[in-house]
This record gives structure tokens, sequence and C-alpha cells, in this order.
């Protein structure tokens, strides 16, 4: 009986430690990263784990922003 203990205890010791080092892993390459980027205000893709920096129409097309007020209009 003894025995058996001691390899039932010796089992819950190694799959708690299996458990540990997997929340471990999980933290520093999925949810460090994921933070990290949503913080300096990009987009995380979980999917493919790359942090998307957004980008304004205006800079792929060349086009002026009409949100944008225009500083010549403000002259008199």
């Amino acid at each position: 009986m003894n025995k058996t203990i001691n390899r039932l205890k010796w089992m819950f010791i190694t799959a708690f430690a299996f458990s540990c080092v997997a929340v471990a892993l999980h933290q520093v390459y999925y949810i460090i990263p994921r933070d990290r980027c949503e913080t300096a205000g990009h987009w995380w893709d979980p999917q493919t784990r790359i942090c998307g920096v957004p980008v304004s129409l205006s800079t792929l097309t060349g086009r002026k922003d009409k949100t944008q007020p225009k500083a010549e209009a403000k002259k008199p």
C-alpha cells in the first residue's frame, strides 16, 4: 500500500509541475505579447500572433484626409 501511495504522489507532483510549466509558457508566448501589443495601441492577430500597426487610408491612397481642418481656411 505504501508503494502505491508513493507512486501516486509522484504522479500528482509530475502532473502539477507539467501544468505549471504549461501555464508559464502560455503566458510568455501568448498573453504577454498580446498585452504589450494592445497597450501600444496596435492590433493583435491571435491566429498568426502578429502585432499589426493600424495605417490610415490616406497614407495608402495618398489622398488628403477630409476630417482634418485646413490651416489656410483659418487665415483672414
